[in-house]
């Protein structure tokens, strides 16, 4: 009788085949508690299905699941919440790793603390593998929770400022919140390769408020999730024109899922201001973004009307000193990071 998994990763991929290796490997190092990883092929066209297969050959707790044709990381993520046995489930992102204790101690944590959520910290990684950590969020909001504010209302009023609220890969969830989420989420047909953390986050800790298990959210500041900024990123500036494009869409889609979520809840009278100030804040960030890229003048005006009718803004600003986000290069010992 195989015992039930104490964690479900689930680990989307799409064409990752010089990626996938390392993403799993560090999972794996997590030796001390019992997990399965659960590996959603969204229809690659690359060799990464045969990498998680001889992976798969020695390490029988992965799990391959494979849609016949892209549908996006909504989708996939949706497949493998879907296929988890685990009593809590994490995300990791095909390109990025995990410290080799990452979720071992968050499983530890959410134990002995008895919580809902459980936060790792995130490590940018350049594509010069330059680390750096971003200050603004080095203690926001998770230190500050006590159980005296509603989570939810902490997570509308940051407003998009810091995105490790938004974003499900930092962190491990008790099993009933995202059987909460799937049950709100299952129906979509929506495609996204993008903003889809955002409409999981705003599903998900609407949920969180409903349980009374002492502490509702704790953060660790020694694990490490290792977001790396490759060219492969959707959001980098090499992107195709095409792919921005695309961008740009899924944001204005991710950002009307939720309002019309929080219209079938009656929260958009609480959270429709939070919401305008986050979306107002992403045009401000993608405006900037957008006059950076090398596309040709006439190209960068096609998506910044793209933008502003996405997101149903009338004039665009850039971004202010409150928006940007700060970082600072850090340092390691000896054997902290898995490479």
């Amino acid at each position: 009788m195989l015992l039930r998994p104490k964690v479900s990763v689930i680990v989307p991929f799409f064409n990752a085949e010089k990626t996938i290796g390392k993403c799993l490997y560090s999972i794996l190092a997590n030796k001390r508690v019992s997990m399965e990883i659960i590996c959603v092929n969204d229809g690659s066209s690359d060799n990464g299905q045969k990498v998680v297969e001889q992976i798969r050959k020695r390490h029988l707790n992965i799990k391959l699941f494979s849609h016949k044709s892209n549908k996006g990381l909504f989708q996939a993520r949706l497949t493998g919440i879907a296929m988890a046995k685990g009593k809590y489930i994490g995300f990791v992102d095909s390109d990025d790793y995990v410290s080799s204790s990452f979720f071992t101690q968050l499983y530890q944590k959410a134990v002995e603390s008895d919580v809902d959520i459980v936060v790792g910290r995130i490590m940018n990684v350049s594509r010069e593998e330059i680390f750096y950590l971003q200050n603004r969020c080095l203690d926001f909001p998770y230190t500050k929770w006590d159980g005296s504010m509603d989570i939810y209302d902490l997570y509308w009023q940051q407003e998009g400022r810091c995105y490790p609220w938004h974003v499900v890969w930092n962190k491990l969830y008790k099993r009933k919140i995202w059987e909460c989420a799937y049950a709100e989420l299952k129906d979509k047909e929506i495609y996204l390769t993008m903003m889809e953390d955002f409409i999981f986050s705003s599903v998900i800790l609407s949920s969180v408020r409903t349980f009374e298990s002492g502490r509702t959210c704790v953060n660790l500041q020694k694990e490490f999730y290792f977001y790396v900024q490759n060219e492969n990123n959707l959001t980098s500036v090499k992107a195709g024109y095409e792919r921005w494009k695309q961008n740009i869409l899924d944001m204005g889609r991710a950002f009307g899922e939720v309002k019309n979520f929080l219209e079938r809840k009656d929260m958009l009278p609480l959270y429709g201001q939070h919401l305008e100030q986050w979306k107002q804040r992403y045009s401000r960030y993608w405006n900037r973004n957008i006059k950076k890229t090398e596309f040709a003048d006439s190209q960068k005006n096609r998506l910044l009307e793209l933008l502003k009718k996405s997101l149903g803004i009338f004039q665009l600003e850039m971004p202010d000193e409150e928006d940007e986000f700060y970082y600072s290069e850090a340092e390691f010992m000896s054997g902290e990071i898995i490479k």
